[in-house]
């Protein structure tokens, strides 16, 4: 096989892996995030606090999401300031009570009852990317194979 050959075969692969690759990372982030939220869900003590603050982020497209910041006092009574993992596309109001969870080994560990991007939308998009990846990694070989491209 030339190089020319080579490079026509290696380089659609190569192509094809980065969306896998890529959605598998956003995927696996997302499914650790679903984790860590469904135990704050069921182990992390329920607690009102009160929205001090946003944490503002913006994404590799222009687009900003925001986190609340949060204050609230820990059954033990420290008072604790901390960023929710929630995101959303609007900021939140700030002296707004709210229903949160947190971990009582960790009180900076909060989730927040509120509307926003959830990790299952980082999951799912993970997952769209990895699969669009394997399409176009499938159709490339097919081609291949149908044509006999790349025989020696």
């Amino acid at each position: 096989m030339d190089s020319d050959v080579l490079f026509a075969v290696v380089a659609p692969l190569f192509i094809a892996a980065i969306p896998v690759l890529v959605g598998t990372a956003i995927a696996v982030a997302g499914l650790v995030r679903v984790g860590r939220e469904r135990r704050l869900r069921e182990a992390g003590i329920p607690v009102t606090g009160v929205i001090v603050d946003n944490q503002m982020e913006s994404g590799t497209s222009g687009r900003v999401s925001f986190a609340p910041v949060v204050s609230f006092r820990t059954a033990d009574g420290r008072e604790i300031k901390a960023v929710a993992s929630q995101r959303s596309g609007r900021s939140y109001l700030t002296g707004t009570p709210v229903e949160l969870r947190y971990d009582p080994d960790r009180p900076d560990r909060v989730l927040v009852d509120a509307p926003g991007a959830g990790a299952r939308t980082a999951v799912a998009v993970g997952a769209a990317f990895a699969v669009f990846g394997l399409f176009v990694g499938a159709v490339f070989a097919l081609f291949v194979a149908s044509t006999g491209f790349g025989a020696v």
